[in-house]
């Protein structure tokens, strides 16, 4: 399940409540620390995008800061969300992913390889993706 929960957290937690089935990402994710909490109580991956590199971002940023690095994605949210230095472009991309991935790096102290390598297996294990030779 893919879900994009924009100022509806509380809902969504309930509802998900009621589907202990229910496994998935929280797409896009601008929520609190507690809610971020919430939905990893829930099973649920969480995934930034370019919203994590904006100053003003500070509760996603500390939400970044406690996802574990196996439910952590990454996102560009493409063709929206122009990640800081990308900010003024209209039209965001996936090589942009490289600023949201840079920015999780610098608030969770690790290098921005780790933030790849933990990223790309979660994503591998949430979707079913296989190995690349």
């Amino acid at each position: 399940m893919i879900v994009h929960c924009r100022d509806a957290a509380q809902a969504a937690i309930e509802m998900l409540r009621d589907r202990p089935d229910a496994k998935g990402v929280m797409h896009c994710w601008s929520g609190t620390p507690d809610e971020t909490r919430s939905f990893l109580d829930l099973g649920f991956y969480i995934s930034f995008s370019g919203i994590v590199t904006f100053k003003n971002a500070i509760e996603v940023q500390e939400s970044a800061k406690l996802v574990p690095d196996d439910r952590l994605l990454i996102e560009t949210d493409c063709p929206f969300l122009s990640p800081v230095p990308k900010r003024k472009e209209r039209r965001n991309q996936p090589a942009n992913v490289i600023h949201v991935a840079a920015q999780l790096a610098q608030l969770r102290n690790v290098s921005v390889e780790t933030i790849a390598a933990h990223t790309t297996a979660n994503a591998r294990q949430l979707f079913g993706l296989p190995e690349i030779a």
